[in-house]
C-alpha cells in the first residue's frame, strides 16, 4: 500500500509514495511504516541481526487484528 523510491547510485530515498485506494485510518500506519524505511536508509540500512524475532512480532501486532499481541 506504500512504498519508498531508493535512488540507484546514493542508495537515499527520493520519494514516498501510498496508494490512493488506502483507508483513510490505514494511512498513519502505511505512512509511519514508509517513513521507517526512509529512516533505515538514511542511516545506512540498520542491521537486523539479533532483533528479527522481535521485528517480526511487532509486525505481526501492527498487520493482524487477530494477532494475541494485538491492541483494541
Amino acid at each position: 500500500m506504500g512504498r519508498v523510491a531508493i535512488h540507484l547510485v546514493t542508495r537515499r530515498p527520493i520519494d514516498v509514495a501510498v496508494s490512493k485506494d488506502l483507508a483513510a485510518d490505514k494511512l498513519p500506519l502505511v505512512y509511519g511504516h514508509e517513513i521507517g524505511h526512509v529512516i533505515d536508509q538514511l542511516a545506512g540500512e540498520i542491521g537486523t541481526k539479533g532483533i528479527k524475532k522481535e521485528l517480526k512480532s511487532v509486525y505481526d501486532t501492527l498487520n493482524n487484528p487477530n494477532s494475541p499481541d494485538a491492541k483494541p
